[in-house]
């Protein structure tokens, strides 16, 4: 029950010492300690009972309306924009607790809706009725896969929603936490750099299985090749979504890498930018595949909309304000 104190102190530590905010502060900590107690009464361990308490009222936005603090909080996050936090070693492991579900989740509603595009793509040829249509079957489980992609990208957003607050505010963490986090970023060094370049690896070797058949492009082999070429995409980006977000929530905590402050602004634009354009690119393939029919060629829309956004992220950090300060002090 400590921790959970120890929490809602740091939960409240940005807030006025108002009449309110006293009030509020009292009845989250008496429905986290009623919660608590109903958990151990179902036999629940302590420590798994403090995690479920935070998770459950770990997320002082979410709760503002309904402890009626509303204003406090909103004039407390616009006059501590770009403020420090501190964070414990508690709120520190919850928080790379829930980047790590937030990663699952993503990465699992890329993979599904690739997994239904490939399966569209391979069914395509050979699978026509009478009215010379493509399957109802596979295009119903494309949309059944977009649907349960798009469940999995709300419930991964939500997750990583909880600490959307201090988006602009630095960490600050115990100095002998900091180092250990700093040092276990050191020793997953390698490991980040594997499946790195694992993932690209994979990206790189599925593009060229079209090429192999490329004297059947046009029948169901030139399908398959472009649906086996989907789906190792899919294993790839995985892989990648999985590295770069554990990768993030380390640097995020120490401050170093893509969370260093001369690139926080660039990131902030690039994941702002990143969401419109994958789904642009998803409505040219869609588009182009049923209307032009076109599934042997609509591939290229991946590769090439991979390399665009490789050059859009550049074109970002080269032009970042922040960017331009560090150069120009050199």
């Amino acid at each position: 029950m400590d921790a959970i104190t120890s929490y809602i102190d740091h939960m409240f530590r940005s807030l006025p010492p108002t009449t309110e905010v006293s009030r509020a502060r009292s009845e989250l900590l008496q429905m986290s300690e009623d919660r608590y107690r109903e958990l151990l009464a179902e036999g629940v361990s302590e420590n798994e009972a403090v995690g479920r308490v935070i998770t459950q009222f770990g997320n002082l936005d979410e709760l503002a309306d309904d402890l009626g603090i509303r204003r406090e909080l909103d004039r407390a996050g616009s006059e501590g924009e770009g403020a420090s936090v501190e964070f414990s070693h508690e709120e520190a492991e919850h928080f790379l607790d829930v980047r790590r579900r937030g990663a699952w989740f993503i990465s699992a509603g890329v993979f599904v809706i690739l997994l239904g595009i490939s399966q569209l793509v391979f069914f395509a040829e050979g699978t026509a009725g009478v009215d010379g249509n493509t399957e109802t079957v596979p295009l119903a489980l494309l949309f059944v896969c977009i649907a349960g992609a798009v469940a999995l990208f709300i419930v991964g957003g939500v997750s990583l929603s909880r600490y959307d607050r201090l988006e602009h505010k630095e960490l600050r963490l115990e100095p002998q936490v900091a180092t250990a986090y700093r040092a276990q970023r050191e020793r997953e060094q390698g490991t980040f750099v594997a499946l790195l370049a694992g993932g690209v690896a994979l990206i790189i070797l599925a593009v060229a299985i079209p090429a192999i058949f490329v004297d059947a492009t046009s029948g169901p082999a030139g399908n398959r090749a472009v649906a086996l070429m989907l789906v190792i995409i899919a294993i790839g980006v995985t892989i990648l979504i999985q590295a770069g977000m554990r990768r993030g929530a380390l640097d995020r905590l120490t401050a170093e890498g893509d969370y260093a402050p001369e690139k926080r602004r660039s990131n902030s634009i690039t994941g702002r930018v990143a969401g419109p354009y994958w789904m642009l690119a998803a409505a040219v393939f869609l588009g182009w595949s049923f209307i032009g029919d076109a599934w042997d060629r609509s591939w290229m829309v991946w590769p090439i909309a991979g390399i665009l956004f490789g050059a859009v992220v550049v074109t970002i950090e080269s032009f970042s304000p922040d960017k331009r300060k560090v150069d120009g002090g050199r």
